[in-house]
């Protein structure tokens, strides 16, 4: 598989992960930190529009108050006691070293962890010391101010193209590590290994230093930031899709009629200017939920799918569309 393609091979093998979107990127964690309105581009990296929590960066565009929106760590120290695997991934511990330390007594001094998978892809991430979790609260604060303000992020944002194709983000929750590692595992007869010390060595894997400068296969990703990294994210994702003259007629009618006894997050439609056309092209953003969120107060079904843009979000949502706009074309 292509380089360029491995952020999109690894965020799919991560997808059913409850801690989010899984991101192979080296992104900082100043840079993606909850609050942030950003989307990602056609390489994968993660760019900002704007910080939602700043009052003067918003005053600035001219945008309303974000309103009660609180951003925190959560307290204590929490180091991930093994390596985050998609499914299908198992893990062995093989080639123990043995030393007598004075001639009578046997000491573990290191060994080998070695991964293997009954998937055709699958991944592995090791954090390497503390994992903080970064969260914005309350997250529907950040759902409504999002929606009543998309056409704007969008405008300032100034990547249209884009953002027409993938979306954009407002992220609600991250965990960041300092360092970590990722392999990717691209066929049932992979393997991946890594030695560990003896501190490593036990019934709670404790990455140490010591880990970190171990030998390991040339198959994994090394990564580390010293203001923190961010491995996974949480957030509203607003999904794009195109409307056609047509089927946005039908859907202004249906919403008319069908307003009064709706309850949850209604899709919001947009306008993006395209580079090859004079008039704006329509769009419908549909918010998702990625992760979940700390209150559960979002209302908003779980995102499935690319966050890249790959046409393969799935949500039972976008299918229904799919059926709407099939009969709308039947008519």
């Amino acid at each position: 598989m292509p380089d360029y393609d491995l952020h999109k091979q690894y965020a799919k093998c991560m997808i059913k992960r409850s801690e989010g979107h899984a991101l192979y990127r080296n992104v900082s964690a100043e840079k993606l930190k909850p609050g942030t309105c950003g989307y990602f581009d056609n390489d994968g990296d993660w760019q900002v529009i704007l910080q939602t929590t700043n009052a003067e960066e918003l005053q600035k565009h001219g945008l309303s108050p974000l309103g009660e929106v609180r951003t925190f760590t959560d307290d204590g120290e929490e180091y991930w006691s093994g390596p985050i695997t998609s499914e299908g991934v198992k893990g062995e511990r093989v080639n123990l070293e043995i030393q007598a330390a004075d001639g009578t007594t046997a000491v573990i001094v290191g060994g080998k962890l070695e991964f293997s998978s009954s998937q055709h892809s699958s991944a592995i991430l090791i954090a390497d010391g503390v994992v903080e979790h970064n969260q914005a609260a309350p997250a529907t604060n950040l759902r409504k101010w999002g929606s009543a303000q998309a056409q704007a992020l969008i405008d300032i944002s100034g990547d249209h193209e884009i953002i027409k194709e993938k979306g954009f983000w407002i992220v609600t929750k991250t965990y960041c590590a300092k360092r970590c590692s990722i392999s990717l595992l691209s066929s049932k007869e992979s393997k991946s290994s890594y030695s560990v010390n003896a501190q490593a060595y036990g019934v709670r894997l404790r990455p140490t230093v010591e880990w970190w400068n171990s030998q390991k296969d040339d198959d994994w990703r090394d990564l580390s930031n010293p203001n923190g990294l961010v491995m996974f994210m949480c957030g509203i994702w607003w999904r794009p899709r195109f409307l056609s003259k047509k089927l946005r007629a039908v859907l202004h009618k249906r919403n008319q009629e069908s307003l009064a006894g709706h309850t949850g997050p209604l899709p919001i439609e947009v306008a993006i200017q395209s580079s090859s056309s004079v008039d704006p092209d329509y769009y419908q953003l549909t918010p998702a939920a990625v992760g979940k969120d700390r209150d559960n107060s979002l209302n908003l079904p779980q995102a499935k799918g690319s966050p890249y843009g790959d046409g393969d979000a799935t949500d039972s949502d976008l299918d229904e569309a799919d059926d709407f706009e099939s009969d709308v074309d039947d008519d």
